[in-house]
């Protein structure tokens, strides 16, 4: 219960700013997949994405709840980041004890709750923190225990569901070999009993996604599935961003500037590594950490796109070898003489301030922005510009659309921009790409564009946006933006523009187009 109480004063204190965040783009995405799913809908079949499902149906939840809005979303968050908390904390405890556990657990909380951008919070990483850490707490390399069996299972049936959030986290099944290895005891573990537990984990694990297979088998989404997977997913996992550049020299670039941005992880995690060199009874849990840490790195260069959401798997792979760290550096201070455990605890205290100066001031600014919303001298949207610069000037074209048209009005969108269907209400989507990234790769389909343009042709939308300054080379293989796109690559598409449409509205981000027919 203390535990838990702490944890929950933690999430709550650096996480109440986040309730009046806005939703970037991929978190909208999710909560149109969750629209689509309570509306009846049918992932990948009605609406184009190459996420994996289990994000879009944890984002159910909350959006059945309490409505499309961002704050429903921030409670998901926050309730996911308290159990995150309380599951780093009982991996910690397993390998370091309870004060190194607590120390690592409230570690990783403020670090994800402060490091963690908008863009960053509720992404499909931030859920794989849950059952990275149980997975590894629940599985035990002994065969003497009678749970030892259970827990393999359910050790490969929490490792199959952080893979239902991200491809990458196939990898991390290699910790269970290597926990069998490091933990091995002579007299409890025998190669038999060790490949017993690897095939009720690798059955844990095929059993998700099986659930999973027969989930979009039944509701009519697997074939649309495996066509982006296919003609999408594959190529982009191909293409290393950026163009140009030396790509061992851009991992080795985005790695550092992640250590230089999170010296309250990284700091701790190698003094705790360090110490664990001169501590026997410690040294395997803080070995297998630092591996699994690897791994997590392993797979981010895999994908090679590193956004800060990237980053987020590692987190509750370090904290616990942080909290560990943190301890050591207690217990040596502390069991000085008084003199210099004064002097020695006093400098750990200035150290622990530095290193958690950032955090700090960004939890400073965000509880200045929360009290001017709550205050009413700021406005939801102000907040949304104060966090994200660009949603202006989606503010400014959904406010003409407002006031220019009536409710029954559809908007298609020729970009990258899903925020304006959100703060549309429920309008129907005019196609399933409610994003632009599948259809201007350079590896697109034709298929898919011919399809778009039927969509367009049977619905004739009142509203048309062409975003103009969405150059995301990571996403289409191209720095063409979608006004450069459309004008110089996708004739159809022009064409049914230029003859049906008038330009309304020119933004700087956005060419909006009304019908003609339109009053």
């Amino acid at each position: 219960m203390l535990v838990t109480a702490g944890a929950t004063l933690v999430v709550l204190f650096f996480g109440l700013p986040t309730l009046v965040f806005p939703l970037a783009t991929d978190q909208v995405l999710y909560v149109l997949g969750a629209r689509t799913i309570l509306d009846g809908g049918v992932l990948y079949s009605d609406l184009w994405e190459i996420k994996a499902p289990m994000v879009f149906l944890f984002y159910a939840v909350p959006v059945a709840a309490f409505g499309e809005h961002a704050v429903a979303i921030r409670l998901l968050d926050l309730a996911n980041t308290l159990v995150g908390v309380l599951a780093v904390y009982l991996l910690g405890r397993r390998f370091f004890g309870q004060l190194a556990a607590m120390l690592g657990a409230g570690l990783f909380g403020v670090t994800y709750l402060t490091w963690g951008n908008v863009g960053a919070l509720a992404e499909a990483e931030a859920f794989m923190a849950v059952p990275l850490a149980l997975a590894f707490y629940v599985y035990l390399p002994r065969d003497d225990a009678r749970s030892t069996n259970v827990r393999a299972v359910a050790a490969g049936l929490l490792l199959g569901l952080a893979f239902t959030f991200k491809g990458t986290a196939l990898l991390f099944v290699l910790g269970l070999p290597a926990a069998e290895l490091l933990f091995r005891q002579e007299g409890r573990w025998g190669p038999a009993g060790a490949a017993r537990r690897m095939v009720l984990a690798a059955a844990g694990f095929v059993a998700v996604q099986s659930v999973v297979i027969v989930y979009l088998s039944t509701a009519g989404g697997l074939s649309d599935f495996v066509d982006i997977q296919r003609n999408y997913t594959q190529p982009y996992n191909q293409f290393l961003f950026p163009e140009g550049m030396e790509y061992p020299r851009f991992l080795v670039d985005e790695t550092s500037k992640w250590m230089k941005d999170t010296p309250h992880l990284i700091v701790p995690a190698a003094v705790g590594l360090l110490f664990a060199l001169f501590r026997p009874r410690y040294q395997r849990g803080a070995y297998f950490l630092a591996l699994l840490a690897t791994i997590g790195v392993a797979g981010i260069w895999w994908q090679g796109k590193m956004f800060n959401y990237h980053w987020l798997v590692i987190l509750p792979l370090l904290a616990p070898l942080g909290g560990f760290g943190l301890e050591q550096l207690w217990r040596l201070f502390a069991n000085l003489p008084e003199r210099g455990r004064r002097l020695g605890l006093a400098l750990l205290g200035a150290l622990v301030l530095l290193l958690f100066l950032q955090p700090m001031l960004h939890t400073y600014d965000g509880y200045r922005v929360l009290a001017r919303r709550v205050s009413g001298s700021m406005s939801q949207a102000e907040v949304d510009v104060h966090y994200m610069g660009l949603l202006e000037q989606n503010h400014q074209l959904v406010s003409y659309i407002r006031e220019n048209g009536s409710s029954e009005d559809q908007l298609f969108v020729w970009g990258l921009w899903p925020v304006l269907h959100f703060w549309l209400d429920d309008r129907p989507l005019v196609s399933r790409f409610a994003s632009n990234h599948g259809l201007r790769a350079t590896w697109a389909p034709e298929s898919w564009r011919n399809e778009l343009m039927a969509d367009l042709e049977a619905a004739q939308p009142t509203f048309f946006a062409i975003g103009q300054g969405d150059v995301q080379p990571w996403l289409v293989g191209t720095t063409e933006t979608s006004q450069e796109h459309f004008q110089n690559n996708f004739p159809a598409l022009r064409s049914f523009v230029e003859s049906g449409y008038e330009l309304v509205l020119d933004n700087g981000l956005f060419h909006l187009y009304q019908r003609r027919d339109s009053s």
